[in-house]
């Protein structure tokens, strides 16, 4: 019996029928209608329990679905048989990194080897996300330890599933930012407008195409409009720039466009922070608080209805209220009857709190689609992806106080506005145990003598 679900019964079976116990529920008499069959009763409990602890009540998903998370919420970039076998040499080898740093031969701190260790920890992490994203993802790993070439080929399967997702987002993002920024009014209203359409979008936009061809080889160049973005355009090269340099400069701008030194792009892109500014002085304000990420994170984890409330010209982006809980459910309720389809954020079991795996991953989706990369890559234009999302992964999960934790609770509050907090939940329980607690003190107070 699992470990995971409560025990019923002593044994794997179920138990033999009593022959006390009536084969029927007896239905002659007013007192034999009360009766009920025992037997019938602890078979019920013995099977939903096997149900439960083998996972037999979840619907069967092939091994490409289950693997859609995992770029979402584990890891942008890792492979996945090489992630597991990372992932081993961290826990076998905790206890050791935990002493003092590397050092080489020289007594200096070994960058190189503070990498791997770093590589081995992301690793882990990845695959506790993914065992927490895939059911019982761990025991199946560890039932084909004895089998590499048909683990790895499982492990590829998921990795291919991860990789189709993120290419699907990708060609669907690309139009929703562009007809999101097209709606831009004012000095940020885009001069050309930007394309978000194409006609290998028309042409190929039908869901069985898509099924047919499958995305990745359908989208070659997986950014199919990106010859009307990135640098060489006004706007998206403004939300690219990083907030230190003026865009506005006309020298800033041709030395962006140069990839001079020290006109790089990187993560504190305008396009991240708050109202698209920033303080060159003090990078962690309004950082990850722009409407335009928002609105983004919305469209992919939760609807393309939910993104909809987000609007980018409104002022004070970084401390608008999200819409109450009670709000939420009538906008709910009035917008449709039909059963609610599963939101991304459901289906990967996020339990209504946003992470920063995928926070990170929306920013650097984000960035994809603003500029003019074809296929996904490592680099483009000076903006390096790969860094920009660890770096962003550290900034919540590294070992500093930048605020990161107020950070992910205002996106909690944005996303998930309608969820209860801690501190209003299980207030049955805590005033049950309040009164058993005033009932035994009671109990044993002396009582008073006549």
């Amino acid at each position: 019996m699992s470990s995971r679900g409560r025990s019923y019964f002593p044994a794997s079976s179920p138990p033999s029928p009593s022959s006390s116990s009536p084969t029927r529920r007896s239905t002659g008499s007013s007192a034999g209608s009360n009766l009920r069959d025992e037997d019938a009763c602890w078979k019920r409990l013995y099977f939903k329990e096997k149900e439960l602890n083998s996972g037999i009540n979840k619907p069967a998903a092939s091994t490409l679905q289950m693997g859609r998370g995992l770029r979402r919420v584990g890891d942008l970039w890792m492979d996945l048989p090489c992630t597991v076998l990372l992932s081993d040499q961290y826990i076998l080898n905790k206890e050791a990194d935990l002493v003092d740093p590397p050092l080489d031969c020289d007594g200096e701190v070994d960058e190189n080897e503070v990498e791997a260790r770093t590589q081995c920890k992301r690793a882990n992490d990845f695959i506790n996300n993914t065992d927490r994203t895939i059911h019982k993802f761990l025991d199946k790993v560890d039932s084909l330890a004895d089998s590499p070439e048909e683990s790895k080929a499982w492990l590829k399967t998921l990795q291919k599933g991860a990789d189709n997702a993120r290419a699907e987002d990708t060609h669907k993002i690309s139009a929703f930012v562009a007809t999101a920024l097209n709606a831009l009014t004012g000095p940020l209203k885009p001069d050309p407008v930007i394309d978000s359409e194409s006609q290998e979008n028309r042409h190929h936009s039908t869901p069985s195409s898509c099924m047919k061809y499958g995305w990745i080889q359908l989208f070659s160049s997986m950014n199919p409009w990106a010859s009307n973005r990135g640098l060489k355009h006004d706007l998206c090269g403004l939300l690219l720039c990083p907030v230190k340099l003026d865009w506005d400069d006309e020298e800033v701008r041709n030395n962006v466009r140069n990839y001079e030194e020290g006109f790089k792009l990187g993560p504190t892109a305008r396009a991240l922070y708050t109202n698209f500014t920033g303080d060159p002085t003090n990078l962690d304000a309004g950082y990850l608080k722009s409407k335009l990420l928002l609105k983004l994170y919305k469209f992919i984890f939760t609807s393309p209805s939910s993104a909809k409330s987000v609007t980018l010209e409104e002022s004070g982006d970084e401390n608008t209220e999200p819409l109450s809980a009670s709000k939420c459910r009538r906008t709910s309720q009035s917008s449709s009857h039909a059963p609610a389809k599963k939101d991304v954020a459901t289906m990967l079991n996020m339990n209504n709190k946003v992470t920063p795996r995928s926070i990170t991953y929306a920013t650097v989706q984000l960035l994809f689609v603003l500029s003019s990369m074809e296929w996904w890559g490592s680099e483009h234009e000076g903006l390096d992806f790969y860094d920009t999302y660890y770096h962003i992964v550290d900034h919540f999960e590294g070992d500093h106080n930048n605020g990161s934790e107020d950070l992910l609770k205002w996106w909690h509050c944005q996303v998930f506005p309608q969820a209860k907090h801690s501190a209003t939940t299980g207030g049955a329980r805590r005033a049950r145990k309040l009164i058993e607690e005033q009932r035994a003190a009671r109990s044993q107070a002396p009582q008073p003598t006549s």
